[in-house]
């Protein structure tokens, strides 16, 4: 069983946040082009299009009209916090570089459709919330789905910003998988492994990061609108 979100210890060991519990497969020997091509089982409507002048991080650009965009349904490596040091601060600046890097080789200078599954607010830094399709050969290039086919993002805790819809998750999550089987982009990196669920220490280095966790869930239960993933008694 696999958990993805901000990590948070608790008095017994739990991890909360949301379950992605979908998984799609697709075959492992088509292209990432052409599985980020194909069609998407993301029905998201188109509201916007831009084009792109400045790209803010691995997930996050901002269009010629000066709207801030984040990419929905994905998480990238950000770079260390102010005076953090040490080798995964390192790993984790080389990481975050990298995932921008590729998302200008898709972005760069296009001009975007942005579409959302429905109506999403906002995040705390005024970002609107969106799945961008850039234009590759007349096909709608989704550039979620390319950064995850790559190895240059993993899916995110929540899809479309606002819970997603299943079938979108289960695409975003097969894309990933993909990705992780065949070690390919940061997937090759000790910095993106997947963290399994009997590794406190490394558990607790991760607190308030995006994380995937990876062990035998022993119970979830809900309490104050949180859900609690729990891995083991304590």
């Amino acid at each position: 069983m696999g958990w993805r979100g901000n990590v948070a210890a608790t008095r017994d060991f739990g991890l909360f946040g949301m379950l992605a519990a979908v998984v799609a497969w697709a075959p492992a020997k088509a292209s990432a082009q052409a599985r980020s091509a194909a069609p998407s089982s993301c029905k998201a409507e188109v509201f916007a299009t831009g084009a792109v002048a400045t790209i803010m991080d691995g997930r996050s650009f901002t269009l010629d009209d000066g709207r801030d965009i984040r990419l929905a349904g994905i998480e990238v490596p950000l770079p260390p916090a102010p005076g953090e040091t040490g080798a995964a601060a390192e790993a984790g600046l080389a990481a975050s570089r990298a995932s921008l890097a590729e998302l200008a080789s898709l972005v760069a200078g296009q001009s975007l459709e942005l579409r959302q599954i429905r109506d999403a607010p906002p995040d705390r830094y005024g970002r609107i919330l969106a799945f961008a399709y850039a234009q590759r050969d007349g096909v709608p290039l989704s550039v979620a789905n390319e950064m995850l086919a790559r190895g240059f993002a993993r899916v995110a805790a929540q899809v479309g910003g606002v819970g997603g819809d299943k079938a979108c998750a289960a695409e975003l999550l097969g894309k990933e998988r993909l990705a992780r089987d065949g070690k390919l982009g940061l997937w090759g990196a000790a910095y993106y492994a997947v963290t399994g669920a009997e590794r406190l220490a490394e558990l607790e280095a991760e607190r308030g990061r995006f994380t995937v966790v990876e062990g035998k869930v022993s119970s979830v239960r809900e309490s104050g609108g949180t859900i609690y993933v729990n891995f083991g008694r304590r």
